[in-house]
């Protein structure tokens, strides 16, 4: 019995210290080509479109390394503009960078996972507010919550949101509706 209640207060002790933590929005900025934006101090994002302005692409260095490709968007698709957004761990110094590109009717989101000195894309979707009367489909940033849960990183929607998921078929045009709360992304 002894045994059984010291596994007992070992498995809680344990748990006890597997602290969940939140990323909390530190950074962001309207984006402009052939532009360097800083997350950190040391983790840096860059812009460049080729010489005829057909094609943006999306580079990472960390510490002035050679810069790595993330990603590339047809330049027509950036019709309005694009916003980069810096998500920083309560934990550690891990970031969740959201690319915002702004289309003429919803948004898109590139999510990217920055941790000692890595950069992963965890995500590509097209978002917006599902709203018949309002101005505007753009989804409010503040409504997006990331949290770190054990190693699991969880994107949360706090309001009512059309979702489609273009990380695996960029082409996908299946969009669903979620109510408040309801949309966990988990990478």
């Amino acid at each position: 019995m002894k045994r059984v209640c010291n596994l007992l207060f070992l498995l809680l002790l344990i748990s006890c210290n597997e602290k969940d933590s939140e990323f909390k929005l530190q950074k962001f900025f309207s984006t402009a080509w052939d532009e360097s934006y800083c997350v950190t101090e040391k983790d840096c994002f860059f812009f460049v479109a080729d010489k005829d302005r057909f094609d943006l692409t999306l580079l990472y260095s960390h510490e002035n390394e050679a810069k790595q490709i993330l990603d590339s968007m047809d330049y027509a698709d950036i019709q309005h503009s694009s916003l980069l957004y810096s998500f920083q761990s309560e934990q550690d110094r891990s970031c969740v960078v959201l690319w915002k590109i702004e289309h003429e009717f919803y948004p898109t989101f590139k999510a990217f996972y920055l941790k000692d000195g890595q950069c992963v894309k965890i995500g590509d979707w097209g978002v917006y507010k599902p709203c018949e009367t309002c101005d505007t489909y753009d989804y409010p940033i503040e409504a997006i919550r990331i949290d770190r849960k054990n190693e699991r990183i969880e994107i949360s929607f706090l309001e009512d949101v059309e979702f489609v998921d273009y990380s695996h078929d960029s082409s996908n045009d299946k969009w669903t509706t979620f109510t408040a709360g309801t949309l966990k992304l988990s990478f």
